[in-house]
């Protein structure tokens, strides 16, 4: 008796299988450059962290210049992680972060920020748009954070795998 006939197909949520899709992803992405390097997806890893570099280089986050002495430097890291798109494509990511973490406030420096909206104060924005019948647009800007100017002068090591394109060096 075949009882494939009688069986009814299981529904699985589309949150659940976003949710076990990005599970996927997570386990596939490198925590640091010499994984990456050493990574079957190394190309796609090398293009992401061109591409990202290309755009710090294009946006004039940073400028070469010679290795001061006796002056403390924040080492750098790539940052890897996998997107998943809309149409089920799979999309790899690097981000350079320098690694302030070994810095000492009020020594190396002031204060830090970030700006981001009060989840509060956006809520009382899309209630308002909404009572005043508003069209609301969303927008995201990629590297929205390099766009703050900093006062401290901050010297960063180059990023793992460029060092040759910065300099013997330089900083």
């Amino acid at each position: 008796m075949n009882n494939d006939v009688n069986q009814i197909p299981v529904r699985r949520s589309e949150r659940l299988k976003a949710k076990h899709m990005s599970t996927n992803l997570a386990c596939n992405v490198p925590n640091s450059y010499l994984e990456a390097k050493n990574s079957a997806d190394w190309q796609n890893w090398e293009f992401a962290m061109k591409n990202e570099f290309d755009s710090l280089n294009k946006h004039t986050v940073w400028e070469i210049v010679d290795r001061p002495a006796k002056t403390k430097l924040v080492k750098s890291k790539w940052v890897y992680s996998l997107k998943q798109s809309d149409n089920g494509e799979t999309k790899y990511k690097a981000r350079l972060v320098g690694a302030g973490f070994n810095q000492i406030k009020n020594k190396d420096y002031l204060e830090s920020y970030s700006p981001v909206v009060n989840i509060e104060s956006f809520r009382l924005l899309i209630t308002l748009a909404s009572k005043l019948n508003l069209m609301v647009r969303f927008f995201h800007v990629k590297t929205a954070y390099l766009y703050s100017n900093i006062e401290e002068t901050v010297y960063m090591l180059p990023p793992p795998g460029f060092e040759g394109l910065v300099g013997d060096e330089k900083v």
